[in-house]
């Protein structure tokens, strides 16, 4: 329970006494991420002019020491109009309508991270956007134009977004859920402290993390238009029916 008001501690305790009515909560049932120990292509057929393609890479338990590292490379990857994934995809080759990606850190202490990035592009233009796609989150061009406005970005988000008084419970949680301390204090000042001295040297180690990393790519789309040929070459593939994904 979180609570933001102007009643007191005490009275705020009295209502909230457990009594015979209260269970214990379930325990969090974990749902860990798929880990491919190769490349693999899921495929789903479905009449549609347009294909949906996505890759994901499983990434490890979180670690709230590195915050700052995800951050950067989720802005880096797919954080605008700006970023890697939707220049490179859309922008300079034209293979998408839309491209996005970044990375998506566990809010869970012991859950998984995972780097993705996803697109919607010509049905014809599939294999050869899905292979950029997943090349890119391998190994993303790095430069020093683009990291520095992917470290001004995040240094005006750190700026410009206090916590708001409302905010307070809710956050503390999240930090608890992380594993950290409370008895440590906010974590945000030393993030920051980081975000202002961080290098593209940095990110380029982070980074480095998915070159050899399996990755699993998933696409939506007919049979007859997405060159399946080409992509059974890209990993073990497996067909999955609409009604695999949607049992319900």
């Amino acid at each position: 329970v979180g609570y933001v008001g102007s009643r007191p501690a005490g009275e705020l305790a009295q209502l909230l006494e457990r009594g015979p009515s209260f269970k214990d909560p379930p325990a969090r049932p974990k749902l860990p991420l798929r880990k491919p120990t190769g490349d693999e292509v899921y495929f789903t057929h479905r009449d549609m002019v347009q294909a949906r393609v996505g890759v994901f890479g499983e990434d490890g338990i979180v670690s709230p020491d590195q915050i700052v590292d995800y951050d950067f490379y989720a802005a880096y990857m797919g954080g605008d109009m700006s970023a890697v994934i939707f220049q490179e995809i859309r922008e300079a080759r034209s293979l998408a309508y839309s491209a996005s990606g970044g990375y998506s850190e566990a809010y869970y202490k012991g859950e998984q991270n995972e780097g993705w990035g996803r697109l919607g592009c010509q049905a014809d233009k599939t294999p050869e956007a899905a292979e950029l796609l997943r090349r890119l989150l391998r190994e993303p061009p790095l430069d020093e134009k683009r990291f520095s406005e992917t470290a001004k970005s995040i240094e005006e988000d750190y700026r410009t977004n206090p916590l708001e008084f409302r905010a307070v419970p809710g956050v503390l949680m999240s930090w608890e859920d992380l594993g950290l301390r409370l008895a440590d204090g906010d974590p945000r000042p030393k993030r920051f402290e980081r975000v202002l001295k961080y290098t593209l040297d940095e990110l380029r180690a982070f980074s480095a993390r998915f070159k050899d990393k399996p990755m699993g790519l998933w696409v939506l789309g007919h049979r007859e238009r997405v060159g399946l040929d080409a992509l059974k070459k890209m990993g073990r593939f497996e067909e999955k029916t609409l009604e695999q994904i949607f049992p319900y």
